[in-house]
Order: structure tokens, then sequence, then C-alpha cells
């Protein structure tokens, strides 16, 4: 048996109290469909229903009965707790730290992550301990789906009732060769062309791996992939022994000594959505606050390197 949680008994108690999950949900300021899978998850653990589901509503079961009697004794104490550690932290002027989760994908998060933790350490603020995740694409949906990330700056993302989405534009993916390459790839580059070169890209997964298979699927072409890999880095090296040229976010190639050596070239109809995910209901003081700098450094880093592709 899995460890209980504790936001799931108190899922439970307000279906019980409520009647109906729709009513809950309200009573608990989140989705239904968040407060449904809490309920099975508690289920699933305790290996027996609790509710009895219909049309009209919710009805306990004669073990959500049990339950809840003892779930009430458990919420009262722990109330009791976090009274005393409110007189605690009055009596010795304790600040409590909220912790935020960030997540962003490998590529974004070595250039986006320093600047948010340089003006997060200029704001000073001791209530805040801010933890940042660098993960693919997938991955980045999974968590955000689980409420393992609070903020994640990533690829397409539908709005639901747990999270609110910022659109921040597209970030062009581009073709990297080498300075001296011979061929001709000034301008910009077609996907019927690309289909020609060996190419040198993320693995699956990844979102700009995403872009380019679909970009691929909807031209009813194949690419001709050499080799593939997890960091940009890796990848350019790739290039620079001339295993291929790399297929990457322009957002990527955007610092000016990342550039050296290479030559950029736009690739046209194939670009990556960048939205800001933001977990509803999480600590809006201090989520609110690290949403706008995440929001305003990724707002200042996808515009400059929308300028120089253009």
């Amino acid at each position: 048996m899995g460890r209980m949680k504790l936001d799931h008994l108190e899922g439970f108690v307000g279906v019980a109290n409520a009647g109906t999950f729709r009513k809950a949900a309200k009573d608990l300021c989140i989705g239904q469909p968040a407060l449904s899978r809490k309920i099975q998850a508690l289920e699933f653990e305790l290996g027996v229903p609790l509710f009895r589901r219909s049309p009209v509503g919710a009805e306990l079961t004669p073990a959500g009965q049990f339950l809840l009697t003892r779930t009430h004794s458990l919420l009262t104490d722990l109330e009791r707790v976090k009274r005393d550690m409110r007189i605690f932290r009055e009596d010795t002027g304790y600040e409590p730290q909220v912790t935020i989760a960030i997540g962003t994908t490998y590529a974004l998060a070595q250039d986006l992550f320093p600047v948010v933790a340089r003006r997060l350490k200029q704001i000073g603020s001791t209530s805040i301990d801010v933890r940042f995740h660098e993960q693919t694409t997938e991955q980045l949906k999974r968590h955000v789906d689980s409420g393992a990330l609070d903020i994640a700056l990533m690829g397409d993302f539908k709005a639901t009732s747990d999270h609110d989405v910022i659109s921040l534009g597209q970030d062009h993916l581009c073709l990297v060769s080498p300075a001296e390459d011979p061929n001709d790839t000034q301008g910009s580059i077609d996907i019927a062309s690309l289909a020609k070169v060996p190419i040198v890209t993320y693995y699956p997964g990844h979102g700009p791996r995403i872009a380019m298979d679909a970009a691929f699927r909807r031209a009813d072409l194949i690419p001709s992939i050499e080799a593939e890999a997890g960091t940009l880095s890796t990848i350019l090296s790739h290039i620079r022994l001339g295993t291929g040229y790399g297929i990457v976010p322009m957002s990527s190639m955007a610092a000016a000594d990342r550039r050296e050596g290479f030559r950029i070239t736009p690739v046209t109809a194939m670009s990556i959505d960048r939205n800001l995910v933001i977990r509803r209901n999480r600590a809006p003081v201090e989520c609110g606050l690290v949403k706008q700098v995440v929001l305003e450094e990724a707002q200042r880093f996808l515009y400059g390197t929308q300028l120089a592709a253009e």
C-alpha cells in the first residue's frame, strides 16, 4: 500500500459534505476532473468503493461512511497542528517558504533559468523556494497534468479548469550548418529541400523533434536522420564533425557566442508554439510573483529571438 495523500482525503470529505462532485469541486476551487481523479486514487489505495455515483449525486457506501468518521477526527487534529504552528511562527517571527516548481525544455532552460534565478534573487523574497526542472515536452505535459509543476514554459497545451495558458507566440525552427558549408542555404529552406540533406536533431519526445516530424508527415516526406541527441551541445558537436545539418529552435541559437562558426537558416512552415502554463489556486501571491518574472523574461528572450530571425 502506498502513501495516502492529505488532499485526497480533503477531496473525499468535500464530496461527502456536498453530495455531488460538481458542488464539491466548486467549494474546493478545483476542477471536477481533478477531484474525480483524487477520489479514484483514494478508492484504489484503500481497495474499496467510497461512493455510489448516480446522475443526481454521490452517496457514501458503508466503507465511505466509516472512512468519513475517521477522517473528520484526523482533519480536526491537523487543523490543531496548523493553528499551533501559526502561533509558533508569530511568536518566533519565522517566515514560511512556499515551494514553486518551474519546468521547461532542455533547450530553453539553459538561457531562461539563469536569468529568472537572478531576477528572483534580486527581489530577495525569502518566502519563496523555487525549484527548476529541465524536461522533455512529453514529460512537461505529464507533470503539468499531475500538478507536479506550478509553472511551465512549453509547447501546445490546452487550457483546463486547473490551469491558465498564456500564449507567447511561435519559435521557428532553423537549419544549422557549418559557416564554411559550400551548399547555398541563404534566406530560408523549405521542407522539400530539407528532405535531401542529412539531419541531426533531438530524440523523439522533445518539442523540436515533435514539430519536425509533424511537418514532414504533412508534406508526405521522410527525413534522413543521421544522428539524434538530447542536448543542443551534442547536436552542435555533430555538426562540427560533419555528421549532418542540425534542426533546432531559433531561440536555441540566439546567443552570439553559440552562433559563432555556424550558419543559421530559417526553415519554412516549421515552428513550435510557446506557452506559459500556470497552475491555478497555488499560493496566489508567491506563484503570481514568480509567474510575472518568468513571463517577462520569456517574452524578452523569445522577442529577441524573433528579431534575430527577421
